[in-house]
């Protein structure tokens, strides 16, 4: 298999994939650990919203784990329209996979739950069609860390890009003299 990673990010080329965000997930996560995943998750959804990426958001069967928490539905506002499945990958659902090809983006950021289950499964189903995953180490996170360091190493492994929020973002901001850096500044700032 030829060698399609992309090595940077742009615009116009990166969407924001927020896999299975729920509450019952949630919930069994370190204390610590869910705040920061949350809030780069958040950070994460606001960029993209400032830069205009298109973003997709997964529910795993939320029937079963209910829906996406509130403070990420907030976030993404208007965007907020989930996908549900009950494949770990979400490329395992014919429909969700569709609608990811049908973006016509090439590279994709990922943030979510829990990093060795339905985000490494993502992660490594995307390299095997040759996108490009940008997975944010920070906004990702799984009950333990043992399983969290496992699932970050198979999809680094797999040639997913492991990454962090601010420096994905930092990548497809390109330079400070934007009107997109200055609104993702005061992010920063918490402003």
């Amino acid at each position: 298999m030829e060698d399609t990673r992309i090595v940077r990010p742009t615009v116009a080329d990166t969407a924001l994939l927020v896999v299975d965000f729920q509450g019952s997930l949630f919930s069994t996560m370190d204390k610590k650990v869910g705040k920061r995943t949350l809030e780069k998750t958040i950070l994460l959804i606001k960029s993209a919203l400032i830069l205009g990426l298109p973003i997709v958001v997964t529910e795993q069967y939320p029937k079963g784990l209910g829906l996406t928490m509130d403070e990420v539905r907030a976030a993404l506002g208007d965007a907020y329209r989930p996908l549900e499945k009950v494949s770990f990958s979400i490329m395992g659902e014919a429909a969700i996979a569709k609608d990811i090809r049908a973006l016509g983006r090439r590279s994709f950021i990922l943030c979510g739950m829990e990093t060795h289950v339905c985000v490494m499964q993502s992660a490594v189903d995307l390299v095997d069609e040759e996108f490009t995953p940008y997975v944010a180490a920070d906004a990702v996170c799984s009950r333990e860390r043992l399983d969290w360091e496992a699932g970050l190493s198979v999809m680094e492994g797999s040639l997913a890009e492991i990454t962090t929020a601010e420096t994905v973002v930092f990548a497809l901001l390109q330079k400070a003299s934007t009107p997109e850096f200055k609104a993702f500044s005061k992010l920063l700032k918490g402003e």
